[in-house]
């Protein structure tokens, strides 16, 4: 029997084969994108609600055309197994969800736009982001769960093939967890103790992240950090506003 190694998150399957032939990269596009996403580095608080919907739009088509190059920055490509692996402190990591330094993915771009705080609390921009990367990742998410490599794995010589597919893995597990802390945080805000208190319907927004959340689990049920989304949807089953 495989053992189970535990983390901060849940059990993980041991399951130390590098060598699995369902560990690739996704397929590349036939040809070169030589798409331009306008608008891609500009501030989220100074583009139109017109602009941000044309923005998701395009960023969400660049993602589907080649999701390797949409998921890891430029920068993760030109160093493949450096850095050390999100998802070993999972609990812990990056709970303030501030993308402002640094060059992002197309991903995390898109991520940023469905932030409130960083789109001026635009609930229709908001619902657009988190519903297109929930398309995204229902599309593009592993057959098998990821178990990123160990310190001593990635001490040693392996194929360059080898450290992109750890890399990617690595920067998918990233923007995956911040998507599902994205979604616990809009789930939370409008099911809070001001909402409870005052007796009102849960938000639009809330509805629309629990409802992300659950097709997330009926779509990929074997997937990493399933165990946080159970017990999100747990909680909702005893909300009392249905």
């Amino acid at each position: 029997m495989a053992k189970e190694k535990k983390t901060g998150i849940h059990a993980v399957p041991d399951e130390r084969n590098i060598k699995d032939p369902r560990r690739k990269l996704p397929a590349k596009p036939m040809l070169p994108s030589k798409r331009v996403i306008q608008n891609f580095d500009t501030p989220t608080s100074e583009l139109t609600p017109m602009q941000r919907c044309e923005l998701i739009a395009e960023i969400s088509e660049a993602v589907l055309e080649d999701p390797h190059a949409a998921v890891v920055t430029p920068k993760e490509n030109d160093n493949h197994g450096s850095g050390g692996a999100a998802g070993e402190n999972d609990e812990d990591d990056d709970d303030e969800m501030d993308y402002s330094g640094g060059e992002k993915s197309k991903m995390i771009r898109l991520l940023e736009l469905g932030i409130p705080d960083k789109n001026g609390h635009d609930e229709t921009t908001t619902r657009l982001a988190i519903l297109s990367m929930l398309a995204i990742f229902q599309d593009i998410i592993p057959t098998y769960r990821i178990r990123l490599p160990t310190a001593a794995e990635r001490s040693v010589r392996v194929t360059k093939e080898t450290k992109k597919v750890w890399d990617y893995e690595r920067a998918f597990l990233t923007v995956y967890q911040r998507y599902l802390k994205l979604l616990n945080l809009l789930w939370e805000s409008g099911c809070g103790k001001e909402t409870k208190r005052n007796n009102a319907a849960l938000s639009t927004l809330s509805v629309t992240a629990i409802l992300c959340l659950t097709e997330l689990l009926k779509s990929a049920p074997h997937f990493n950090f399933r165990s946080n989304i159970l017990s999100i949807i747990s909680k909702q089953m005893n909300h009392k506003k249905k």
